[in-house]
């Protein structure tokens, strides 16, 4: 299948001028417009579904783009679905369509860039990984695109305050006596620095020396690795009073590890996570955890993902939301 990219190389432009000419931008000239749409036609890029929608540029699909790696969807996964519920009555409210983008449609596999273009999409949700050379093709791609958890230049972007959410529940942690404490991080990137930043912050401010295996690094949600870091903890660094993990799911799957090791929690180790995800309030012992507004940031994915669609030109914005410190009862005073 013909790609946005290969028609911009036959009229000697950009992948983003010919998806402004199919949304018919009025900042793009005539003569340009003109020579894109030929080469449109000759080539048959347009689906025959979409063609009446070439000249109007009236496209009211929104493609929903998940990916962490081939095997699993961030769809699964609680966090990403609650924002999506909130993204989406923002935006049929608006009129707006979801439509789900895929690599392996019907069994033939094309690019996600590919198949935002085949399924004429007005602009662009993503989630998961988006420093993924796949994903990084669709945000450069000349589509409106709006990124969670993400930070890119020229990208419209959403997120919590990770360096504020993790001083706040280290220093937590710390008042209530803790000194060895583990911060398990997720995936290494800017927004786990984030973190990072925050949870050494909130240490050395008390006076607590970074040791080498302060910071641990596994996958967000990954049951088989936060088993794996859990019982390294306790086999080789056993003075661990406190272990915070990357997100809600690793931390439940820890505390079920440290039951199986013989650790009751808080009792024996205390424990955190950061999403504040429902089902952990309803725990035997409710999680200690950093809760990220869920609503608030879908409603603001959907409207600046609006705004971007509608206004062009306007320039990159970053929408970023405080947490907020959900004591639970797994973090215990010593």
């Amino acid at each position: 299948m013909i790609t946005i990219k290969e028609i911009a190389k036959r009229c000697g432009v950009s992948p983003s001028t010919v998806s402004k000419v199919i949304k018919n931008y009025p900042t793009i000239p005539e003569e340009t417009k003109k020579k894109v749409r030929e080469v449109i036609e000759e080539t048959g890029y347009v689906p025959n579904y979409a063609a009446s929608s070439l000249s109007s540029g009236d496209y009211r699909n929104i493609g929903i783009l998940g990916f962490l790696n081939d095997k699993e969807s961030p769809l699964s996964r609680p966090i990403f679905s609650a924002i999506l519920a909130s993204f989406q009555n923002v935006m049929t409210a608006n009129g707006y369509d979801l439509v789900f983008i895929d690599n392996n449609v019907n069994g033939s596999t094309r690019s996600f860039l590919s198949d935002c273009e085949h399924k004429m999409v007005a602009g662009i949700l993503l989630f998961g990984n988006l420093y993924d050379s796949q994903m990084q093709e669709v945000l450069n791609g000349g589509i409106p695109c709006i990124g969670f958890d993400y930070e890119g230049e020229n990208v419209n972007s959403v997120y919590t305050k990770g360096e504020k959410a993790l001083y706040e529940l280290t220093n937590y942690i710390i008042s209530n006596g803790h000194r060895n404490i583990i911060f398990v991080t997720g995936d290494l990137n800017s927004m786990t620095e984030k973190r990072i930043k925050g949870f050494k912050k909130a240490m050395q401010e008390n006076g607590i020396e970074l040791t080498d295996h302060s910071l641990m690094h596994i996958p967000y949600s990954h049951v088989e690795k936060s088993e794996e870091v859990t019982e390294l903890i306790l086999n080789k660094y056993p003075e661990t009073t406190a272990i915070i993990y990357p997100d809600d799911i690793a931390a439940i799957v820890g505390m079920h590890k440290l039951r199986e090791l013989g650790k009751k929690v808080p009792k024996d180790i205390s424990i955190a996570g950061f999403d504040g995800e429902l089902f952990t309030k309803y725990l035997t012992h409710p999680l200690t955890t950093m809760k990220q507004d869920t609503h608030k940031i879908g409603e603001a994915l959907a409207n600046t993902l609006i705004d971007a669609i509608k206004i062009p030109s306007l320039e990159k914005r970053v929408v970023e939301f405080d947490a907020e410190l959900i004591k639970g009862k797994t973090v215990a005073k010593i």
